[in-house]
C-alpha cells in the first residue's frame, strides 16, 4: 500500500492551471486500489489547522500563522511537515511520496528524506522564477547564468542566484514531472538533470462535455453573440502579464488585417486596463468574460 501526500496550496495560480491539475491528479490517484491519498493545503484561509474527510481522501489546511516575509518561509514549511507528521503519524519505515507542486525550501527536502527515508520527493514544474523575470527569454537566461559574473543586488544577478538554488533544489528530488518538452530539454541541458529522473506528462483534462452537435454549438455561438461564419479565437488563463496575452492581442489585430471575420474572447481576471488599451480600435472584436467556471 501506497502513500500520497500532494501539496497544494491556496493561491491564484491554484484556481487557475495548478488547481485544474491537481483536480485531474486527485482524480486519477483516487482510481488507484493500492493507494492511500492525502491532500495537504498550504496556506489555507482557516483560522486554524483542520483535518477532514473529502470525497475519497484526507484533506489537512495548514493556514498561515504569522507574516508572508520571505524570512519566515522556512519556519512556516517546517512547522507544516511537523503539523503533517503529526496528523497523519508517518513511520519512517512506510512506503511514502510526497508530490510538491510549488517551490518548498531545499532544507526542508532534506529533512524529510533524513526523517523518513524510505520516502520519494516527486515534484511537478508548472513554473521557474527566471521565466517571470524574463517573460520567458531564453537566450537571455542562458545569456547570464554563463556569464561570469554580476553586480550583486541586479536582476542579472539575482536570476543566477535563483539558478542554482533552483539547480540544488532539482537534485535532491527522486522524480521531475514536466508538463512540456521546453521544460524537459531546458531541465536537461542547463540544469544537468539526467533524462531518467524527469518524467514528461502533459496537462490532462477529463472530457465531461461529451459530442457536441453543430446545432447546439451554433446555439452556445448564438448564445454569445458570434456572427455566423466568424472564427473564434480563445483565450483561458488569468490576466498576468506573463500569459503573453497584450502579445496575442498584438498577433489577433495583424490577423483581423487579413480576415476580418474573426473574434477573440478572453476568459479568465486581472487587470483589464492595459488590455483595453490595446484593443482601443477593435472593441467590437475582443469579448472579456471574466472567469468563468468549466
Amino acid at each position: 500500500m501506497k502513500k500520497i501526500y500532494i501539496f497544494n496550496s491556496d493561491s491564484r495560480a491554484a484556481v487557475y492551471g495548478i488547481g485544474t491539475y491537481l483536480e485531474q491528479l486527485v482524480a486519477v490517484c483516487l482510481k488507484m486500489p493500492d493507494v492511500v491519498l492525502s491532500v495537504v493545503k498550504l496556506y489555507s484561509d482557516k483560522e486554524e489547522v483542520t483535518c477532514e474527510r473529502k470525497d475519497g481522501y484526507d484533506l489537512l489546511s495548514i493556514p498561515m500563522d504569522f507574516g508572508n516575509e520571505e524570512k519566515m518561509k522556512d519556519r512556516y514549511f517546517f512547522h507544516a511537515l511537523y503539523v503533517l507528521l503529526a496528523n497523519f503519524q508517518i513511520d519512517e519505515d512506510e512506503n511514502v511520496i510526497f508530490h510538491f507542486n510549488y517551490n518548498i525550501p531545499l532544507n526542508l527536502i532534506l529533512f524529510v528524506k533524513n526523517t523518513i527515508p524510505n520516502s520519494k520527493i516527486v515534484y511537478t514544474i508548472h513554473y521557474q522564477t527566471w521565466a517571470f523575470s524574463l517573460n520567458g527569454n531564453l537566450k537571455r537566461f542562458r545569456s547570464i547564468i554563463n556569464s561570469e559574473g554580476a553586480l550583486p543586488g541586479t536582476r542579472e544577478s539575482n536570476i543566477k542566484e535563483q539558478f542554482y538554488k533552483e539547480k540544488d533544489f532539482y537534485a535532491a528530488i527522486d522524480k521531475i514531472i514536466c508538463i512540456s518538452r521546453f521544460t524537459k530539454s531546458l531541465l536537461m541541458h542547463d540544469f544537468g538533470i539526467e533524462e531518467s529522473r524527469i518524467a514528461l506528462i502533459y496537462n490532462g483534462l477529463k472530457d465531461d462535455g461529451g459530442n457536441v452537435s453543430m446545432q447546439s454549438k451554433e446555439r452556445i455561438k448564438k448564445k454569445i453573440g458570434v456572427i455566423p461564419g466568424e472564427k473564434v479565437i480563445l483565450f483561458v488563463g488569468r490576466l498576468d502579464s506573463i500569459k503573453g496575452l497584450s502579445y496575442l492581442i498584438n498577433a489577433f489585430k495583424l490577423v483581423l488585417n487579413k480576415d476580418s471575420h474573426v473574434h477573440l474572447y478572453i476568459l479568465g481576471d486581472g487587470d483589464f486596463s492595459d488590455y483595453l488599451a490595446l484593443i482601443k480600435e477593435y472593441w467590437n472584436k475582443v469579448t472579456f468574460t471574466g472567469r468563468l467556471n468549466k
